[in-house]
């Protein structure tokens, strides 16, 4: 099973007010704290990294002091900008080199190299089934899941017909397409460890239980 890692960070964080992915949560971005993790996953011999962007070269200038936080991953531009997430996943499961392909959003400061671990395992073997996502609290983690990258014609087919931003395609409808198992189980993590996980910084409050969690050494 080859295996990348896809992480989204296309959105324009109006909620936040800033970047996500740039924020600083203790020495490091979120971004830089999600690569430091993935980089520990098993990835074979040519590990395949991808971060999907609104564009590339603006993307660059702005984090070009990122201290090579960037090296060895490849920047993939949205397939059309302002669409959401399901332009984010055209984009990196076309570009991805794996059949399977952990997608995190790029706003999610503790994720660990062993979630991600566990993510694939969920689908290991399971060649029926395109998706594995976690439930948190009764919630779908559609953005901290497992996707087969045979759904990328799926996602640029619905970017493609998509009106606008303000008609623009919903993860739903990928999923619909799809065959999903959802499960409140992946590995050895229990609800608990998979709340602090999968939660991405989308709000100021959430920017703080972060800040907080790290200056009490919780990550």
């Amino acid at each position: 099973m080859n295996r990348s890692v896809l992480l989204l960070a296309g959105g324009r964080s109006r909620r936040l007010g800033q970047e996500k992915c740039a924020v600083r949560v203790g020495a490091l971005t979120v971004l830089e704290r999600m690569l430091e993790a993935v980089r520990g996953v098993d990835l074979g011999s040519e590990p395949d990294i991808l971060v999907s962007v609104r564009d590339e070269d603006s993307f660059r200038e702005r984090h070009a002091g990122w201290r090579g936080a960037l090296d060895g991953v490849r920047l993939v531009e949205d397939e059309r900008s302002d669409l959401g997430p399901v332009a984010g996943l055209a984009a990196g499961l076309t570009a991805a080199r794996g059949d399977v392909v952990a997608v995190l959003g790029a706003d999610m400061p503790f994720v660990t190299a062993a979630f991600v671990e566990a993510l694939f395992a969920e689908i290991a073997g399971a060649d029926d089934i395109d998706v594995v996502i976690p439930r948190v609290d009764g919630r779908e983690q559609r953005l901290c899941a497992v996707y087969r990258s045979r759904l990328a014609a799926v996602a640029r087919d619905l970017v493609g017909t998509a009106s606008g931003p303000e008609q623009g395609p919903r993860v739903t409808d990928l999923l619909d397409r799809a065959r999903v198992r959802v499960t409140s189980e992946v590995g050895v993590h229990d609800e608990a460890e998979m709340r602090v996980i999968c939660r991405g910084i989308d709000t100021p409050p959430d920017l703080q239980w972060a800040l907080t969690r790290v200056l009490a050494g919780g990550g």
